[in-house]
């Protein structure tokens, strides 16, 4: 590793100390929306990428994705929020539980059909079930045409094969 990449790292972990265990909790204002599921925390003088655990919000260029991006910002960007790691993922960003006061944001953009329940590792039977309820609604994503309705999985997997190798 280079002097300068170990700094870097260095003052990455220096400047988010409490950031890097399941069952942390920590409080920031929302500085910037990503997408429907992804925004940028400020926690002190830092600012923190994080994912909204055990939900999957349409891709920003995908059906319903510019839909689920305002309306995450509607309830969050500014305000002061509560967030509960839940985990790391493979990008090393914060995947956490977030709250605006007692609101679970998660559960919300399900609840709102906003999101999908996701399954990939490990259910939650509360937000499988807020799905439920939100197709039976047609609510949402749900409103859309099956045919619009692809989770961000299979979105991203149809768009990777549509494109020739370069």
């Amino acid at each position: 590793m280079s002097g300068y990449a170990a700094i870097v790292c260095g003052l990455w972990c220096i400047a988010i100390p409490d950031v890097d265990a399941a069952g942390t909790s920590f409080d920031g204002r929302v500085v910037r929306v990503l997408d429907g599921d992804s925004l940028v925390l400020r926690v002190g003088r830092q600012d923190l990428q994080v994912r909204l655990a055990r939900i999957d919000a349409p891709e920003w260029n995908q059906p319903h994705g510019r839909i689920a991006r305002r309306v995450l910002a509607e309830w969050v960007l500014h305000k002061q929020v509560h967030a509960e790691l839940v985990d790391i993922d493979a990008y090393h960003r914060s995947v956490v539980e977030l709250f605006v006061g007692s609101r679970n944001v998660n559960r919300e953009m399900v609840r709102n059909g906003h999101a999908w329940a996701y399954t990939f590792f490990g259910a939650s039977p509360v937000v499988i079930e807020l799905e439920r309820e939100a197709r039976a609604q047609r609510v949402g994503l749900w409103k859309l045409p099956a045919d619009q309705r692809r989770t961000p999985f299979q979105w991203r997997e149809a768009h990777r094969r549509s494109k020739p190798h370069e």
